[in-house]
């Protein structure tokens, strides 16, 4: 386990202990004794991992030195080959050459193991973070994408290869977009 995962998982029990002994706190009398959990709470428990993951990625691109735009949703990305031709655009096909990693480097899934990737653009059938990503990107682009948990497999992960709350790189190149057969 590298450094990355291991300050990782000392925030996230952190933030779990924290939670707990807040939920132990919270007790309401009318309720005998029932422990309430409010929105707020969670609110600023989610905020708090958000916090915790974005700066691990930030550390994450300072060691390795890499120069990456943030979007407000909190997906990072970088634009290696800036291909010029339209964006895909919502309804379309889209297939991409792709590597999954995790932060640390381990490889959780590729087109070279399981082939090209295609999906409908705007359909939700994939990460948020994808799709936020391929709305700007064309054919011949290439991009390297970290994508918060909460934008790729959350809190659950996908349940084969990759845990719940990973933060995860993709490398991707856009091979083809094309419109959907209507018939």
């Amino acid at each position: 386990m590298n450094m990355h995962t291991k300050s990782f998982n000392l925030l996230f029990v952190g933030f779990l202990l924290v939670f707990l002994f807040s939920l132990m706190a919270c007790t309401n009398k009318k309720d005998s004794g029932k422990k309430l959990i409010t929105k707020e709470m969670l609110l600023n428990m989610n905020r708090d991992l958000i916090s915790a993951e974005s700066k691990l990625i930030q550390k994450h691109l300072e060691d390795d030195k890499i120069e990456m735009q943030q979007t407000k949703s909190g997906l990072w990305y970088q634009i290696l080959n800036d291909s010029i031709g339209d964006i895909a655009r919502k309804g379309q096909m889209i297939h991409l050459i792709y590597k999954i990693e995790m932060l640390n480097g381990t490889l959780c899934y590729s087109s070279d193991q399981n082939g090209i990737w295609s999906f409908e653009v705007g359909k939700g059938n994939v990460e948020s973070g994808m799709q936020e990503a391929v709305n700007m990107l064309s054919v011949g682009d290439s991009a390297q994408l970290i994508m918060p948990p909460h934008l790729a497999h959350g809190i659950a992960g996908d349940g084969d290869r990759i845990p719940g709350r990973t933060i995860l790189k993709y490398n991707i190149k856009v091979m083809l977009i094309e419109d959907q057969d209507i018939n």
